[in-house]
């Protein structure tokens, strides 16, 4: 198994981590994608935030160049090989952000490192997810048969049209998707340790998979301050907003630079 792809000066190449090298960044901006979704989402990212800001995306098995890897069902085994790959050697600040299933993961992931001792980011970004004690029951998508599951997929304006428009693309894809759904469907939270770090929730207005409610009880899950911004769109705001949450998210590495 791989262990601290963080080692500073190193040339390290992994399937696990899309990046472009930053010759001296001030923080490592650390991103998990939705469900179903690919590192990919990410690309555009490093050019827009600059040097100062190295962007790791997370990339999946199942997915992408790893389509023929079989992906995870299970979040505490994700998290677990995660936690390995991404523990932090070297010194440079990090930062996790994550949209819908890629906040859980962030979510679970910190408290791992929590409790096991290792650093933790200077800061965790959570997008589209409700608290994780407060989240929606499961709708079952994961057990659902292929027609159902497409039908569903058709009302969550997250996967590309062009993937839509051809069913041959989408059935390809539903291996990845099925397994992600399973990953957040079979989570069960437990409660723990309010987190030492600051968190910073990202919610749309019109996404029908949140509430007020939900969105604000993330800070039940730290100790360290909690800050909600709402932002115009649904589930997916981040493709719409993007430029808005990319401003949030230099504003986040400023105020945790002039905390150091």
């Amino acid at each position: 198994m791989p262990r601290g792809f963080f080692s500073s000066g190193e040339n390290m190449m992994t399937p696990w981590i899309l990046r472009t090298p930053q010759a001296a960044p001030a923080m490592r901006l650390i991103c998990f994608a939705y469900a179903g979704g690919n590192a990919r989402m990410y690309a555009q990212w490093q050019a827009a935030l600059g040097p100062e800001i190295e962007v790791w995306a997370v990339q999946l098995p199942g997915r992408g160049t790893r389509r023929s890897e079989e992906p995870f069902t299970s979040l505490a085994e994700l998290i677990a090989v995660l936690s390995d790959i991404l523990r932090p050697e070297d010194q440079l600040p990090f930062m996790f952000f994550g949209h819908s299933l890629g906040a859980l993961i962030a979510f679970e992931l910190t408290r791992h490192f929590a409790a096991h001792d290792s650093r933790l980011p200077d800061r965790l970004m959570v997008s589209a997810a409700n608290a994780p004690g407060r989240r929606n029951r499961s709708r079952g998508l994961h057990t659902m048969g292929d027609d159902e599951l497409i039908e569903q997929l058709r009302g969550f304006n997250g996967t590309p049209p062009a993937v839509m428009k051809y069913r041959e693309l989408l059935v390809m894809a539903l291996p990845a998707i099925r397994a992600d759904f399973a990953v957040s469907e079979t989570y069960q939270y437990r409660a723990g340790p309010r987190l030492p770090v600051p968190l910073t929730v990202l919610a749309g207005r019109g996404d029908p998979l949140t509430s007020n409610v939900q969105i604000e009880a993330w800070a039940c899950e730290t100790s360290a301050p909690c800050e909600v911004h709402w932002f115009d769109g649904d589930h997916f705001f981040i493709n719409e907003q993007e430029a808005a949450v990319l401003e949030l998210i230099r504003l986040s590495v400023a105020a945790s630079s002039a905390n150091a």
